[in-house]
């Protein structure tokens, strides 16, 4: 099934609705953002959900996939990180394919150089280390990344071990990519301008 978004007068695509689609499209958006922006937010759950690569830009905003959720988007993708963003993977991400030549790229909404101004500020904002916090591979959740460029993450994000019983203090991290319990695939991954790249600590 696909969602059409036409003359709406915002851009928000709420994965929690009960219903799942494997293609979006929208014209004539209203508002100061990007008419090509989609922001995804919500908890994906029991459902699987395709974002293609449809020529727009999708920014993700308090998005959970639950333990019975999958999001697969599209090699060639842009995913523009909403400024803080950290998705939590209890179920199943994908991002890009080894099929595919084309690079998915994760990045900050502040950065204009791919995808364009997406928060449509000019030049008021530059992209940063950190604007975004990460993505996290929670337990029993698997992130798999083919072809995967990461930018402007890594904000400061504070964790507990996983363990049996008491195994140290709460820690921190500037990653980019945390498994945190999880599991983690990185095939041909780019990670730049943040302090870290992956977190393995669990």
């Amino acid at each position: 099934a696909s969602n059409i978004f036409v003359d709406t007068p915002t851009n928000d695509f709420d994965v929690s609705a009960a219903y799942s689609s494997d293609g979006q499209k929208m014209t004539g958006m209203t508002g100061t953002e990007s008419s090509t922006m989609l922001r995804i937010s919500g908890t994906l759950d029991g459902q699987s959900l395709t974002l293609p690569r449809d020529g727009f830009v999708y920014v993700l905003a308090g998005l959970t996939i639950a333990p019975i959720g999958a999001l697969t988007i599209a090699p060639g993708t842009i995913i523009k990180m909403h400024p803080g963003a950290q998705p939590a993977v209890y179920g199943s991400l994908t991002l890009g394919d080894s099929a595919s030549p084309l690079w998915t790229i994760v990045t900050s909404i502040n950065d204009d150089s791919v995808g364009g101004d997406t928060n449509g500020d000019g030049t008021a904002t530059s992209p940063v280390a950190g604007d975004w916090t990460n993505i996290t591979a929670e337990a029993g959740g698997t992130v798999s990344l083919t072809r995967t460029a990461l930018r402007y993450g890594g904000r400061e994000a504070r964790y507990d071990y996983v363990c049996q019983a008491y195994c140290g203090p709460t820690y921190f991290t500037y990653s980019q990519l945390v498994n945190h319990g999880g599991t983690l695939h990185v095939n041909d991954g780019r990670f730049t301008h943040a302090l870290s790249s992956i977190d393995m600590k669990g």
